[in-house]
């Protein structure tokens, strides 16, 4: 296949990268200002405009992107040719539509293939669109689908990781088996055999391995698995099963890494295959290359993983496989490309053809990303000031731009707020004051407090409204109540009305509880990236410490590690933990291995001797260890359901922790490390809730907090 007005053949398989994710940015939205007027007279209030300065995940397609809102709603642009666009449309657009989801369904990730998307649905399904003449959408057909259609899910099985590849489509269910469907041309369905599957089949997993991130590439596909080990299977002209041969295989193949080296993440583009280690470095196999219109080639190839030449210094949290090039993100925020780059899709602000080693990404002025993703000669990005980039080819409207561009240029989008109402009741004078906010006169209503709907349209398609519940108070207005990433805090397990309740961070925030400043008193951190910002106080405003840890993607536990009465941070990569004994960032004070790829990590006081160590839950079976270190576990119990939420903390003061668990919005707290019935039960806030631990008032036991964001 010849692609036109592109060199080469059909560079698609980008498609297999790497889903990156990111905590996020809170949306452009604050209650009027201000909230409250005189009853029975026009107030003049101002808010800001609608945005999507909430986009929690982009997805480069071959030449179209994907972007997934926070609330859960998605966007694209780029060429439509299939209806990969998802808006029951063929036509091509370079500025963003609403994906046509169905009623009620959020997405949760997307995955941009050559010409089709996977979504995770908020329902527990898989939702697919746009060419499926190989029955790459898994519903059993080969009819496209210009909007999203259900795949057909293994019956009892919740897919809970995608990727889309090049006519072909993966994923991982919560069985902990991969399947996947479409073609298998060269065998890279991985299923044994050389047959399409127009529904989910399982693949042909290594014996004993859990399969823990699949990428979807053109004719080949690479796993990761909970040893730390790459597999891969499917087309290997040029090595890109990394085992050293150039022998096709139809199920997994061992990767031949690096000694001493675990893989993190892995990504596969056109013929070649890359891995972030736990290193810190990248790795590829297979070539990149740029071959000119004179049929002139130039490439970097490896039969097995080879590192990549990063400048001194750089250690990398993420990577994402485009179709011939790719991108990498770094611990301090850069970014870095290499490999084709005939449109500027490196980023590094030039058309030179092929870029053999790592380049800086030349990003806009301060701003980091917090997701990369790229494509087939294009890149994108998510800002960590809520904004979208784009650079590279331009030429179906892939950036979302007017034109294409050599390095990173933001994605503005035509918004436009058509109406502002008071329960219902219109305001006048409204203003768009070209600053990312509005003003408008309210009506003169009575003494009350109303609802605030603003109407707007994004590129013309109206959206809907955001509603600022109890948003404006005519008359004397009670007294305030925090509003935005609201935490509602109780002192004891008894009562059902919170004891203090302020607002902190921003909403999409990780949020972590512990003691920082060793006074008794557990408070808040919350995380950005690989920042942390600390306060030693229950309250909002800025933090009193802040400092950077770890890498993106990291799993960030909280702990007493040397018994001091400090809480500090330890992160968690694979199954080996990484154990700080101070609020820095730099090198870890201890490190270890311990549990299984796939564990869900916990951390208390499990023997009451000052330390906080580690426990892993699998189903409802914990695993508690006294020490940090790795080995056998020291106790093991069953408890709960699966698909309790765990919460850990000493519920009685007796200086252990043990376990709590939450169903919907009921708790169920236990003060030993047993199976069995509850101690005893609290009802309280949302089933929708965020729930914490933590010691608030300094009395030695642990009580409840929950998040929820207030509008």
């Amino acid at each position: 296949m010849i692609s036109v007005g592109k060199s080469g053949p059909v560079l698609a398989a980008f498609l297999g990268s790497l889903l990156l994710f990111f905590t996020g940015i809170s949306p452009s939205s604050a209650v009027p200002a201000p909230d409250h007027g005189p009853a029975n007279t026009a107030t003049e209030v101002t808010l800001n405009k609608p945005g999507l300065g909430n986009i929690k995940q982009i997805s480069a397609g071959y030449d179209y992107t994907v972007a997934l809102s926070q609330d859960g709603t998605a966007y694209s642009w780029g060429a439509n040719s299939y209806g990969q666009l998802g808006d029951g449309t063929l036509t091509d657009s370079a500025d963003p539509r609403l994906v046509d989801q169905p009623a009620g369904v959020k997405f949760t990730d997307v995955s941009a293939g050559l010409n089709h998307v996977l979504a995770l649905g908020s329902d527990g399904k898989v939702y697919a669109w746009g060419d499926n003449t190989f029955g790459q959408l898994g519903n059993g057909t080969d009819t496209a689908s210009r909007v999203p259609t259900v795949i057909k899910q293994p019956k009892g099985v919740t897919f809970t990781y995608v990727s889309a590849g090049y006519d072909y489509s993966l994923a991982l269910g919560d069985n902990g088996k991969a399947y996947a469907w479409g073609s298998n041309f060269f065998g890279k369905l991985g299923t044994g055999s050389w047959d399409d599957q127009g529904t989910p089949v399982l693949i042909d997993q290594p014996k004993g391995v859990t399969l823990t991130q699949v990428s979807a590439g053109y004719d080949h596909s690479v796993a990761l698995g909970d040893d730390g080990n790459a597999y891969a299977w499917g087309a290997n002209q040029s090595s890109q099963l990394g085992d050293g041969t150039s022998e096709d295989s139809y199920s997994p193949l061992l990767v031949k890494q690096p000694a001493g080296v675990k893989f993190t993440q892995i990504g596969s583009g056109y013929e070649y295959s890359v891995a972030l280690g736990d290193d810190g470095n990248a790795y590829t196999w297979g070539i990149i290359f740029y071959r000119g219109s004179d049929d002139s080639m130039s490439s970097v190839s490896s039969a097995t993983p080879k590192m990549v030449d990063m400048p001194r210094g750089v250690s990398l949290s993420e990577i994402s496989a485009g179709a011939n090039h790719v991108l990498a993100h770094s611990d301090d925020g850069s970014s870095y490309g290499w490999g084709n780059n005939e449109f500027g899709q490196v980023g590094g602000g030039s058309t030179v053809p092929f870029v053999s080693t790592p380049e800086l990404v030349d990003q806009t002025g301060d701003v980091g990303f917090l997701q990369i993703s790229a494509g087939g000669f294009h890149s994108v990005a998510v800002g960590d000031d809520g904004n979208t980039y784009a650079w590279g080819d331009n030429e179906y409207g892939q950036l979302g731009l007017r034109e294409g561009t050599v390095r990173p240029q933001r994605i503005e989008w035509d918004i436009e707020v058509t109406d502002v109402s008071f329960d219902g009741v219109k305001g006048t004078n409204l203003t768009d004051n070209n600053d990312g906010t509005i003003s408008v006169l309210t009506p003169a209503l009575p003494d009350g407090i109303v609802d605030v709907s603003v109407s707007w349209t994004l590129n013309g398609v109206v959206q809907d409204p955001v509603v600022y519940v109890d948003g404006f108070t005519f008359g004397t207005p009670p007294p305030p109540s925090p509003k935005g990433n609201v935490f509602y805090l109780l002192n004891d397990w008894e009562s059902a009305t919170h004891d203090l309740a302020f607002a902190y961070g921003r909403v999409g925030d990780e949020v972590f509880v512990g003691d920082w400043d060793g006074d008794g008193y557990d408070t808040l951190a919350v995380r950005r990236g690989i920042t942390f910002y600390v306060n030693n106080e229950l309250r909002g405003g800025n933090a009193d410490a802040e400092f950077k840890y770890g890498r993106m993607g990291d799993e960030v536990l909280v702990g007493d590690w040397d018994g001091d009465g400090f809480d500090t941070f330890a992160v968690r990569r694979g199954i080996t933990f990484y154990v700080n004994n101070e609020l820095r960032g730099g090198n870890a004070d201890a490190e270890f291995m311990y549990g299984r790829f796939g564990d869900e990590v916990l951390v208390g006081d499990w023997d009451g001797d000052g330390f906080d160590t580690f426990a892993v839950r699998r189903g409802i079976t914990f695993y508690a260890n006294n020490s940090l270190r790795g080995g056998n576990a020291d106790a093991a119990f069953r408890y709960g359901r699966e698909g309790d939420e765990v919460l850990v903390g000493d519920f009685d003061g007796d200086g252990y922790d043990t376990f709590t668990v939450r169903r919907g919005n009921v708790y169920y707290i236990n003060n030993a490390l047993i199976g069995g019935n509850s101690q005893s039960v609290l009802v309280y806030g949302l089933a929708t809730d965020k729930p914490y631990v933590g010691d608030w008032d300094g009395d030695n036991i642990d009580t409840l907090a929950i998040n929820r964001t207030v509008r």
